[in-house]
């Protein structure tokens, strides 16, 4: 399906991006899931090189939210000096290239004697480098494969200061050696994941500065020895802890791959069966493309289920240690199936909500060509009937299209990046969607007073909230944290009772997973509270109680077990009742007033 055209002449080569800068078209729809017809051309991005390949794999986007796509540009003319090198490629928001970066938005990055060098996976450090790793062949076209590491500079160019000149070749010695994802820890260290084909899962880890991390494994590697194991992709759990998700078998009969490593590198036995999950869902073959981390740390895996020619697209989702959640979707399992066509997950993000989305390719056997495409689910495993067209969208970039990534914009907009065919030269491609529209969430809101003297609100459901801090003030401006209350993420309404009576501002901060704080309104807490006092306390055979409030009061003493003992009225500011029969021991006073219930405790002699 690749197909790449002569390089004739180095003066004739140069590429095509189609864009519009603006196109205004108030008819149309911006619910989620459509087109966002003002990125480039009516909501896409082609971009073409003149006798050359244009071969995308992988997309992130950085901080300022301009977008970075990475595979490879591939000629025929090995004496180009662009020939068949890393792609790297960034463009502005709106879907012109970047000219800052690289050659007007392009970055070429060539190892020297190897051939079909490919991006595979891009990530940015905190200071703005960018790193990309892959593989390539030395000695085309028969030779062995290497892993290849490359760090630019924010602009596009090579950092020269990372490892060899900016570069970095991994082999093993062992076989063909493939990094197929990068993670960057919290602390910074980079985690190149990947594996010796048919050999072994494969993890090397670097420190910010690109040196070894000789902590990490042995001197920075560990290899997990199986033969057996295709991985795919990697993501964190929210302790740290390494997944990994692919395939398990041979020549087309797969099951899906989850493995878990601690840290460290050593392979955690508490998830699965030592370490590795294996599944096979109806008896097909099933491939995992991506793996996906919910906010309780269950696992989603994307891909597809299925025959060689009857392949379904597949989400299924597992326990955070590894096993098949049968509360979600179909015993764990989703399965969407595309009319007249075959198709496969090939990406996965979650939003913020829990929602699930997933990068499509849809093969529509009647035409006989490829479609970009969407799926989002609903936390459930159902399909989001508010996306698209009951939860799918489906889209024809050119001819030929093939999806391979997908990302949340963070203007919640929907990025995916892929591959087309334009004009007979396979090409980049990016569509983007219409996300949720953008609503000011207020997580927490005081909704109502709490006995007169606390304070209530709602603890929405996957708000991703870490933490309600409880606020307090004297005089409405400067606040202290009386209490930390932590989120359940299952909703419902939270409660806090404040020590004294005092009269108090409260506000609730609502705090986020990444530290982001969101203030509630602010209530003033006036004590409206009787003070009722007990007399004598130790008592023996009447107990006085003063500073009811006036009007009927209904009085109830409970042993420490709440078994009720008496109960009485008072119809004045004071009423004594009689505990003579009561045996000695500690007892509960409750006083029901027209607006609350207060609790005293007493003693009988």
């Amino acid at each position: 399906m690749k197909t790449l055209n002569k390089f004739k002449n180095m003066s004739n080569s140069f590429f095509y991006t189609i864009v519009f800068l603006f196109i205004s078209l108030s008819s149309l729809s911006q619910e989620s899931g459509t087109i966002d017809y003002s990125f480039g051309k009516n909501g896409k991005v082609i971009t073409m090189q003149k006798d050359a390949g244009l071969f995308i794999y992988t997309s992130t986007t950085q901080s300022d939210g301009k977008i970075l796509i990475g595979g490879y540009r591939g000629i025929l003319e090995v004496s180009d000096s662009l020939n068949e090198g890393f792609l790297i490629m960034r463009y502005q928001e709106n879907g012109i290239l970047d000219s800052s970066f690289g050659i007007d938005g392009m970055a070429i990055v060539k190892f020297p004697g190897y051939s079909s060098a490919t991006v595979k996976s891009l990530a940015i450090q905190s200071d703005g480098k960018i790193l990309a790793t892959g593989n390539g062949i030395i000695g085309f076209p028969i030779g062995n494969t290497n892993a290849l590491i490359v760090r630019l500079k924010p602009n596009g160019t090579i950092d020269s200061t990372f490892r060899d000149a900016g570069k970095y070749i991994y082999d093993s010695k062992q076989g063909n050696d493939y990094f197929d994802k990068i993670l960057i820890k919290t602390s910074g260290e980079i985690l190149f994941c990947g594996q010796i084909a048919f050999k072994a899962v494969l993890f090397y880890q670097l420190l910010p500065t690109g040196d070894i991390d000789t902590k990490f494994g042995n001197d920075g590697v560990v290899l997990d020895q199986d033969k057996n194991f295709n991985v795919r992709d990697a993501a964190f759990q929210h302790d740290g802890k390494i997944i990994v998700g692919g395939n398990y078998g041979f020549g087309g009969n797969y099951k899906m791959y989850l493995g878990r490593y601690l840290p460290d590198g050593d392979i955690d036995e508490s998830f699965g069966s030592t370490g590795k999950t294996i599944t096979n869902l109806d008896g097909s073959s099933e491939e995992i493309w991506g793996v996906g981390i919910l906010e309780d740390d269950k696992i989603i895996a994307s891909g597809n289920s299925g025959g060689l020619f009857d392949q379904i697209a597949t989400v299924v989702r597992f326990s955070k240690d590894g096993v098949l959640d049968q509360s979600f979707a179909n015993l764990g399992v989703v399965n969407t199936k595309y009319s007249d066509g075959q198709s496969s997950a090939k990406d996965v993000v979650i939003q913020n909500d829990g929602k699930i989305l997933t990068a499509v390719f849809y093969h529509n056997d009647i035409s006989g060509f490829g479609y970009f495409a969407t799926n989002r689910y609903n936390a459930s495993g159902t399909l989001d009937s508010l996306y698209g067209n009951g939860g799918t969208t489906i889209t024809e970039v050119s001819t030929h299209d093939f999806p391979t990534t997908i990302n949340i914009l963070k203007n919640g907009k929907i990025l995916i990046s892929g591959n087309t065919n334009f004009s007979s030269l396979t090409s980049a491609a990016l569509v983007r969607y219409n996300g949720d529209k953008e609503e000011k969430i207020w997580y927490v809101k005081i909704k109502h007073w709490l006995h007169h003297h606390g304070i209530t609100w709602e603890d929405k459901p996957n708000n991703l909230i870490n933490y309600y801090s409880i606020q307090s003030s004297t005089n409405g401006n400067a606040f202290t944290e009386v209490a930390r209350i932590f989120s359940n993420h299952n909703g419902g309404i939270q409660a806090y009772s404040a020590a004294n009576n005092a009269t108090a501002n409260y506000r609730v901060a609502a705090v986020s997973n990444t530290g982001n704080i969101t203030y509630s309104n602010t209530l003033s807490l006036v004590n409206t509270t009787p003070t009722i006092q007990l007399y004598p306390n130790p008592a023996k055979n009447n107990l006085q109680i003063q500073g009811l409030p006036a009007g009927t009061t209904k009085l109830t003493v409970t042993d420490i077990s709440g078994n009720t003992r008496i109960i009485a009225t008072a119809n004045s500011t004071v009423y004594s009742i009689n505990i003579t029969q009561l045996t000695s021991g500690n007892y509960l006073l409750n006083i029901k007033t027209a607006n609350e219930v207060i609790t005293k405790q007493f003693i009988k002699e």
